[in-house]
C-alpha cells in the first residue's frame, strides 16, 4: 500500500484519491452551505437545551411538581 505524508501525518494514496474523485464533483458553494447548515442546526440544538435548562432552574419546586417533574433543583 502507497502512502503520502501530509502534515506530519501518514494517509493511503487509495484513500486520498477516492476522496479526491469525489470532491470535485460539486462546487465549494455546496460545501459552504453544509456547513453552514450544519452549524446553523447546532446552534438552534444548544439555544434549545440552554432555553430548558434555564427555565428548569428558574421554575419553582411547586411548578415542578405539577409538570411530573421530581427531580430536586441542583444547587451551583
Amino acid at each position: 500500500m502507497d502512502t503520502t505524508h501530509q502534515g506530519g501525518q501518514v494517509v493511503p494514496e487509495s484513500v486520498t484519491q477516492a476522496i479526491e474523485s469525489y470532491t470535485p464533483r460539486g462546487p465549494a458553494s455546496v460545501y459552504l452551505g453544509l456547513a453552514v447548515g450544519a452549524i446553523a442546526v447546532l446552534l438552534w440544538s444548544l439555544m434549545g437545551v440552554y432555553m430548558e435548562l434555564t427555565d428548569y432552574r428558574a421554575s419553582s419546586p411547586a411548578e415542578r411538581l405539577r409538570r411530573g417533574d421530581f427531580r430536586p433543583k441542583r444547587v451551583g
